[in-house]
């Protein structure tokens, strides 16, 4: 062990000792990062207002998307980039799933609570057809 410390430099002797050199070893480039696979995207009209039978009323639907990942749905556009809450809207634009839910069908409630709060719309103030169906209703 003398033999090897012999005009080796004091604060080198590990290197020494083990045959190492005073440069840096090359470090292997990280592995890559798995590439998120983007869930499939599935759309639906929701009828988001029942036509009442009056005259020229048709009802309304409104286009919505969703897609499913890790039991959760998620409302998005038709490219699949979810939709961002606004800070006045009460509704959720995710739902987890139990386990006999129907993902379209969970979509379709969010996409019907999410057409009534964009405008504040409520029922309050909706004209009432007296003849439109059985007694006056909606």
């Amino acid at each position: 062990m003398a033999s090897i410390l012999v005009g080796a430099d004091p604060a080198n002797w590990l290197e020494t000792a083990f045959g190492l050199s005073g440069e840096a070893e090359p470090h292997a480039p990280p592995p890559p990062k798995p590439r998120r696979v983007k869930p499939e995207v599935k759309g639906f009209v929701c009828v988001v207002k029942q036509p009442t039978g009056a005259p020229g009323d048709l009802g309304e639907t409104a286009d919505a998307w969703y897609y499913v990942e890790h039991d959760t749905v998620f409302l998005c556009d038709e490219r699949g980039s979810p939709l961002t809450k606004s800070d006045d809207s009460a509704v959720s634009l995710a739902a987890t799933l139990a386990p006999d839910d129907d993902p379209r069908a969970v979509a379709y409630r969010m996409r019907r609570r999410l057409w009534a709060a964009e405008n504040d719309r409520s029922a309050f103030n909706r004209p009432i057809y007296q003849d439109a169906a059985p007694y006056g209703g909606y």
